[in-house]
């Protein structure tokens, strides 16, 4: 009965000590990169915590050794996000899209997002940080650029700070399961596995805050928008002075129109005239028959 009470007091102290140092690891609260992860370049989505797993997920993603080197930071160098913007005015737009598709391809990117219409297109791209700069003058080869903007933010400090936590996660993790292969009854094994639980769930984000970050400094973000130049307005014709050659080949041509509205109006009344002057001729006739019947 005395071992079990001892142990019981132990589970308890010792659950008290994991809470408090989970309460200075817990990265929701503390960490300062999860605070400006989404702030590393617009358009960013900010990196939120894992959905908690089964204990076998969990410590499969937990694998990492704490002590492994950090993919991308070197000693030397830094750890920049960059994103940029061109903006083009080309002749058209369909074409010109797909050459930014094969530029991207080209330089190992990827097209993200593509709003794309007749007259205007914007295109998102994912491309390689060391391209980036290639990849910007082969798009200004394709029109005239009307804008461009160029950002960075450093972010190294915030990777050394992941890989940091993410190392006192994993001991911190380590610790409840080894007092989870001490636990006897079933209360205690079901307080540590749930608090296993959310420590896994809580590496499981700063793992996932570290990639999406190494991901960011992989990969730039080129966002290339395209307007159709508008053609140039046709030039006009200056009228020439008017003089004497002038106003003479409009008279003449007033007089011809003359003469072709007079035709139209005779050759419509033309009929008409026939039937009447018919018509007159029989009366004619008729009334000076009339006026030699008496004389007779």
């Amino acid at each position: 009965m005395r071992p079990r009470v001892w142990l019981s007091g132990a589970f308890a102290v010792l659950a008290l000590g994991l809470v408090a140092g989970c309460t200075s690891s817990n990265p929701a609260s503390s960490n300062p990169a999860s605070g400006t992860a989404g702030a590393v370049a617009p358009g960013r989505v900010a990196v939120g915590s894992a959905a908690s797993g089964s204990g076998s997920s969990a410590a499969g993603s937990s694998a990492t050794a704490p002590n492994a080197p950090l993919a991308g930071i070197s000693a030397a160098g830094r750890q920049v996000v960059r994103t940029a913007t061109v903006a083009l005015t080309v002749t058209n737009v369909t074409n010109t899209v797909n050459r930014v598709q094969q530029i991207a391809d080209t330089a190992g990117g990827y097209v993200g997002n593509e709003d794309a219409q007749d007259q205007q297109a914007s295109i998102t791209l994912q491309v390689p940080e060391p391209q980036l700069d290639m990849v910007i003058g082969q798009l200004s080869g394709l029109g005239r650029v009307t804008s461009r903007q160029q950002l960075a933010q450093d972010v190294t400090n915030q990777l050394v700070d992941a890989r940091s936590r993410i190392a006192s996660q994993q001991a911190s993790v380590d610790r409840v399961r080894a007092l989870m292969g001490q636990a006897t009854s079933l209360s205690d094994v079901v307080s540590v596995e749930s608090e296993l639980t959310r420590r896994e769930s809580d590496l499981e984000a700063l793992e996932q805050q570290q990639a999406e970050l190494a991901g960011q400094v992989a990969m730039s973000t080129l966002t290339v928008n395209l307007v159709a130049a508008v053609p140039p307005p046709k030039a006009v014709a200056a009228a020439p002075s008017p003089g004497f050659g002038s106003g003479l080949a409009g008279g003449w041509h007033a007089l011809l129109a003359t003469f072709r509205v007079l035709g139209v109006v005779f050759g419509a009344l033309l009929p008409f005239l026939v039937v009447l002057g018919v018509l007159a001729l029989g009366g004619l006739l008729a009334w000076r028959r009339w006026r030699r019947a008496p004389a007779s």
